[in-house]
């Protein structure tokens, strides 16, 4: 899980902590996501956007995502419906 957005994203993980559940990360401020190196090779990553950010820091966000080796990365912005899932491609494949 990886919570974006200060300050919700600091008190969604300890909620997480407190309940033991799956390993989480923040990002205080999506447009910092190429400032960071992230421990995310072949795992899938969910991501709970709290402040619905740009499509555009969605996308390199993403981008940072999958090229640091997510095998998939799920995007969920608290005030819309749908949830948006980008895979990595495998040969020949394409992002889903």
């Amino acid at each position: 899980m990886l919570y974006v957005g200060s300050p919700q994203c600091w008190q969604a993980a300890n909620n997480a902590k407190q309940l033991a559940q799956q390993n989480h990360l923040v990002l205080p401020l999506i447009t910092d996501a190429k400032k960071y190196h992230w421990p995310v090779n072949d795992c899938p990553v969910v991501v709970i956007d709290f402040n619905d950010s740009a499509l555009t820091d969605i996308g390199i966000l993403i981008s940072v995502l999958l090229q640091a080796g997510a095998r998939s990365v799920d995007v969920k912005q608290i005030n819309k419906p749908q949830t948006i899932r980008y895979q990595r491609p495998e040969k020949g494949g394409s992002y889903a």
